[in-house]
């Protein structure tokens, strides 16, 4: 899924990754991706970001997601980049 990531405060800014898997949800705010521990293929990899977008869309395998600032900007997309590589190193070590 491509995610494309925006900012509130630079309108000129803009970033985008692709991950495997993302949803959001909006009741907690958080970010989560499917991640496979072993032979656990049901595990769930949970944003722990201190601050929440201000604006999520989902359509035809693409994310937009929109920050108040650039710098909320950049370490979502440090999460992304975290946590797509443990989903890569899980797949990669599953057993079962």
């Amino acid at each position: 899924m491509k995610v494309l990531i925006s900012s509130l405060d630079d309108t000129d800014f803009t970033d985008e990754i692709e991950v495997r898997d993302i949803s959001y949800s909006k009741s907690d705010g958080k970010f989560s991706m499917p991640i496979i521990r072993g032979d656990d293929w049901f595990q769930r990899l949970t944003s722990d970001l201190p601050f929440i977008p201000s604006i999520v869309r989902t359509d035809n395998n693409i994310m937009f997601v929109v920050f108040d600032n650039t710098e909320q900007c950049k370490e979502f997309k440090r999460w992304l980049e975290v946590a797509e590589k443990a989903v890569e190193e899980g797949i990669r070590t599953m057993r079962g």
